[in-house]
């Protein structure tokens, strides 16, 4: 799974995306955690909602929340490599990250996010000593990635 930034976007097709197109697809934003961490659009949300607005307009992304819970309590769902459980039923899983791959790494300036039962990865060890230990995140609780400075 390729995670793009704005600017590879542009690179790779030629436009940029607008708001609306932002809003279908999970779009990981990097926090003020000085550890460098990357969380869903969600995990900004969570901020005052004036801040919220600030950091959108910021990065040309449009006001909505995709926080709403259509159910409360625990929600099992499928992704590529099996059965995961959530928090929550989240109206709008995909922009709540819980497809989100568990690896995110930076390789060659390109995000990559893989799942290591997929592509036959044995060890976090064995990620951090090929691309370096600054540049692999593994996803942690709230569908944030963090522990590197990407």
């Amino acid at each position: 799974m390729l995670f793009e930034t704005p600017q590879q976007h542009f690179r790779r097709v030629g436009r940029w995306l607008d708001k609306e197109e932002y809003d279908q697809m999970s779009v990981l934003i990097k926090t003020d955690d000085p550890e460098g961490a990357y969380a869903p659009e969600i995990g900004c949300a969570r901020s005052r909602r004036q801040r919220y607005i600030e950091k959108m307009d910021e990065l040309g992304l449009s006001h909505r929340v995709f926080g709403s819970v259509k159910n409360p309590g625990p929600h099992s769902y499928d992704t590529p490599p099996g059965g995961r459980t959530a928090l929550h039923n989240y109206e709008f899983p995909l922009q709540t990250g819980n497809y989100n791959p568990d690896i995110l790494i930076r390789h060659d300036g390109v995000f990559i996010g893989l799942w290591p039962q997929l592509v036959d990865v044995k060890t976090l060890a064995s990620l951090t000593q090929k691309y370096g230990a600054d540049n692999v995140a593994q996803g942690g609780r709230q569908h944030l990635f963090d522990g590197v400075r990407l």
